[in-house]
C-alpha cells in the first residue's frame, strides 16, 4: 500500500469519526432555528399563519412586499444549496471510488 493511500485511508476513518456528533450537531441547530423563527417570527416559518393572516386581511403590505423580494432570492438560494450538495456528492462517490480501487489493489 502507498503513502498517499494510507494518508487517504486516515484521513477517511477520520472524517466518519467525526461524522455521528457533527450529524447531531447540525440537526440541533437546524430545528432551534425552525423552532426561533417559528415562535419570534410566524410568518417566516409557519406557512397556516400567514394563510390565516391572509383571510383575517391583517398581512401587512410591508410583509407582502418583503416576501414578493424574498422569494426570488430563496428559489436562487435553494438551487445553490442543491448545486453545492451535488458538488458533495460527486467527491464523495470520487473517493469512494478510490477507496474501492486501493481495496482492489489489497486481493
Amino acid at each position: 500500500m502507498q503513502l498517499s493511500d494510507r494518508e487517504f485511508i486516515d484521513k477517511r476513518r477520520r472524517l466518519i469519526r467525526w461524522w455521528p456528533p457533527a450529524l447531531l450537531l447540525m440537526v440541533v441547530m437546524l430545528a432551534g432555528t425552525w423552532i426561533f423563527l417559528y415562535i419570534k417570527h410566524p410568518v417566516l416559518a409557519s406557512p397556516s399563519f400567514v394563510i390565516d393572516a391572509l383571510d383575517a386581511g391583517t398581512l401587512s403590505a410591508a410583509i407582502m412586499q418583503l416576501s414578493a423580494v424574498l422569494l426570488p432570492l430563496m428559489v436562487c438560494f435553494l438551487f445553490l444549496a442543491l448545486a453545492i450538495m451535488l458538488l458533495y456528492l460527486h467527491l464523495a462517490i470520487r473517493n469512494e471510488r478510490r477507496y474501492q480501487a486501493i481495496i482492489g489493489r489489497q486481493r
